[in-house]
C-alpha cells in the first residue's frame, strides 16, 4: 500500500494510507476531543464557597467549557480551549490556591513529593499570579494610608525631610536614594514631592555632584566633575587608567564616555 501525507483540517500534518483510513480515524478522535456536551460552556459567573468545594471534590473533574471529565485540566484547557489555568480561573471564580484536578491526583501528588496536605496547601499559595499579590498589596497599602489619615498620624514628607537627606548626603558622603532610606523617607512621596516643588532637583544634583566619585558611581549616576575630569584625562589615558585614578570601574568610565559622546 503506498503512502502520502496530507494536512489536518485540525493544523498540522498526517501520514496516511492509500485508504485514508489513519486520516479519518485521527480526524475523528479530533472531532471528539473538541465536541461539547449541551448545555456547555456554561456562562461565567462567581462559584460561591460551596459550589467550589463540590466542585473540586469528585473523583474526576468536570470541564465547564465542553462538559467532559478527567482527571486533571491543565494541558486539556490549554490544548482544546486555548485557555490557560488563570484565565479559566477568573472566569469562575475558582481559587488560586489548589490544583485543577480531582482528589485523588492531588493525594498521589503529596504522597509522591513525600509533603504533608498542610505543606502542599503552602506550595499552593504560591500558584497565585502575581497580579493577585500586588492587588492584594495595594489594597493593604490604602487601607492602612487611610486608617492613618482618619487618626490623623498619616506621614507627611517636606522640604524639610528633603533638606535633611541633602545634607546627609553631604556628610556621610552618600547617594540621596541612600540618604532617604537612612531617615525612613518613602521614596514615592519624596519623588512626588520633588516634581511639585520647584529648584529641588537642582539642589539634588548639585549635592550629588559634590560626593566622591565611589558614591556616585554607587548610584550609577556620574556627575559634572566625573565627566570633567574623563575629558581632562582621556587624551593621555586608556579607560581602565583612568579608572584606577578616579578610584571606579573601567565599565564606570566607559559608559559614562560614551553616553557623553567622549572620543
Amino acid at each position: 500500500m503506498s503512502w502520502s501525507t496530507s494536512l489536518s483540517p485540525h493544523g498540522g500534518s498526517v501520514r496516511h494510507g492509500s485508504h485514508g483510513k489513519t486520516y479519518k480515524r485521527n480526524t475523528a478522535r479530533a472531532d471528539g476531543r473538541r465536541a461539547v456536551k449541551p448545555g456547555y460552556p456554561i456562562d461565567a459567573r462567581e462559584f460561591t464557597d460551596d459550589e467550589v468545594r463540590k466542585y473540586l471534590a469528585g473523583d474526576r473533574i468536570e470541564c465547564l467549557l465542553c462538559g467532559k471529565t478527567y482527571k486533571t485540566l491543565g494541558r486539556h484547557l490549554s490544548v482544546i480551549h486555548g485557555c490557560s489555568d488563570e484565565e479559566y480561573r477568573r472566569r469562575y471564580g475558582l481559587p488560586f490556591t489548589g490544583g485543577l484536578c480531582c482528589v485523588d491526583t492531588k493525594r498521589r501528588h503529596a504522597a509522591a513529593t513525600g509533603r504533608t496536605a498542610a505543606e502542599m496547601a503552602e506550595l499552593r499559595k504560591l500558584a497565585r499570579p502575581p497580579q493577585a499579590f500586588r492587588t492584594s498589596a495595594v489594597k493593604r497599602r490604602q487601607a492602612v494610608s487611610s486608617s492613618l489619615r482618619l487618626a490623623g498620624r498619616e506621614r507627611v514628607t517636606s522640604t524639610v525631610d528633603v533638606d535633611a537627606a541633602i545634607a546627609t548626603m553631604s556628610a556621610e558622603d552618600v547617594t540621596f536614594s541612600e540618604a532617604t532610606t537612612k531617615l525612613g523617607l518613602g521614596h514615592s512621596a519624596v519623588s512626588d514631592l520633588i516634581r511639585r516643588t520647584a529648584g529641588l532637583r537642582e539642589r539634588i544634583n548639585r549635592a550629588h555632584d559634590a560626593l566622591s566619585f565611589v558614591a556616585q558611581a554607587r548610584g550609577q549616576r556620574m556627575g559634572a566633575r566625573f565627566i570633567a575630569a574623563i575629558r581632562l584625562l582621556r587624551p593621555s589615558l586608556s579607560d581602565h587608567r583612568i579608572a584606577e585614578q578616579l578610584g571606579v570601574t573601567s565599565m564606570t568610565v566607559n559608559n559614562a564616555r560614551r553616553r557623553h559622546g567622549i572620543p
